[in-house]
């Protein structure tokens, strides 16, 4: 199995933390935030990470070698991160992960192991102002939306910025990931058009259960480290 890091947003509501370095390589602890992640899938069998960079990319290169470079950061969305990264990657399974996000061992052997051919992460919203991109499902636990301004009543469940595509499924994922009508997108939008051709599962890790934060601002960042330094 395979993972693709996207690390290439310059990190706005991080500053100043993010002024000189990218979001990615902030210290959790006495490590940084990438090698914290990558240390995690290293330990779930999974070495083979390639991480798509873009603001001080130079500086990630230092930390992790095994980088490509979205020149364009600052005027596209991760979307195209996610395509550069899909263009350096050979068939098979893998997992597709934001690179501002910190989870322990558990959550990424969960997903991988869970039995939905391609699945996402989400984690359940602990209040009506928590913002991400909301998912609506059905009964059985398939994706039926994603988006920001998705009515649901709460709680709802926010996408986590991870995602596992097997099979044959991740073909059809790299195809669609890959067109230009994504280049300024978030990568949910390839998602959920996935979702309307083929059945696309998630898997809440809430918060009272398991560790996965999404550092969006400071409050966030606070409150990583307090978990896991």
């Amino acid at each position: 199995m395979k993972a693709i890091i996207l690390a290439a947003g310059i990190g706005e509501r991080l500053r100043p933390i993010t002024d000189r370095i990218p979001k990615c390589l902030i210290p959790i602890g006495h490590k940084t935030l990438l090698s914290t992640q990558i240390n995690i899938l290293n330990e779930c069998g999974i070495n083979d990470v390639l991480v798509v960079a873009g603001y001080f990319a130079n500086k990630v290169i230092k930390v992790y070698p095994n980088v490509v470079i979205n020149e364009n950061y600052a005027t596209t969305n991760n979307s195209h991160s996610l395509a550069i990264g899909l263009n350096k990657v050979n068939n098979g399974s893998g997992l597709i992960l934001d690179g501002d996000i910190i989870y322990e061992k558990r959550v990424i052997l969960d997903l991988i192991n869970n039995k939905f051919e391609i699945n996402i992460a989400t984690v359940t919203a602990k209040s009506v102002e928590d913002i991400g991109n909301r998912v609506k499902y059905d009964d059985e636990g398939y994706v039926l939306d994603i988006g920001r301004n998705i009515n649901l009543a709460f709680p709802w469940e926010i996408f986590s910025g991870i995602m596992k595509v097997s099979g044959n499924s991740f073909n059809s994922f790299r195809k669609e990931a890959k067109k230009n009508i994504y280049k300024n997108e978030e990568w949910t939008l390839p998602i959920l058009a996935l979702s309307k051709k083929t059945k696309v599962g998630f898997q809440s890790f809430n918060e009272n259960k398991y560790k996965l934060i999404n550092i969006n601002n400071p409050d966030d960042y606070e409150h990583a480290k307090n978990i896991f330094s």
